[in-house]
């Protein structure tokens, strides 16, 4: 059987290029975006040092953005269920009611707010705070209990998210 002239000619430049484009698509996927994963926490204790404990039943999970402004001071409160927050900007002073311990928190801090015991937070910055907040409670109940002014006992009437 005769060959064409061009026959080798041509499979060689067919090889070339399918040497070529391999080589391309291998370096195209090597350059590719990859996703960054930087752990922040990882821990079983809130910042008082207890245990996390989770509901018993029927978890709820609910994602909540605060905005806490300049020279604002959030009352007095405590949260029956784990609450967790994330510092997305500004500085917040972090307060425990019960032992006087502070935390300055700033961005990308992620605190495990302390379970059945009084604190509170302050701004003291001239910017807002902004503070990703999830709690888990049973069903939909509420995770914040307010303080009685002038009382270590719950305001009933004062329950927040």
């Amino acid at each position: 059987m005769k060959r064409h002239p061009c026959a080798a000619a041509l499979l060689t430049v067919s090889l070339l290029t399918a040497s070529l484009l391999t080589v391309w698509a291998t370096t195209a996927r090597a350059e590719a975006p990859k996703v960054e994963v930087t752990p922040i926490i990882r821990t079983d204790r809130t910042w008082a040092g207890q245990p996390i404990r989770l509901p018993d039943h029927d978890p709820t999970v609910t994602a909540s953005a605060y905005v806490i402004p300049a020279g604002a001071v959030m009352p007095v409160h405590l949260h029956r269920f784990p609450r967790w927050s994330y510092i997305l900007s500004g500085h917040v002073k972090f307060i425990s009611d019960k032992t006087g311990r502070t935390e300055i928190l700033n961005p990308g801090d992620f605190l495990v707010e302390p379970t059945d015991q009084w604190h509170h937070a302050v701004n003291p910055g001239p910017d807002p705070v902004r503070v990703l907040v999830i709690d888990i409670t049973p069903g939909v109940q509420r995770n914040m209990v307010m303080r009685q002014p002038g009382s270590g006992k719950p305001d009933a009437g004062a329950l927040g998210r």
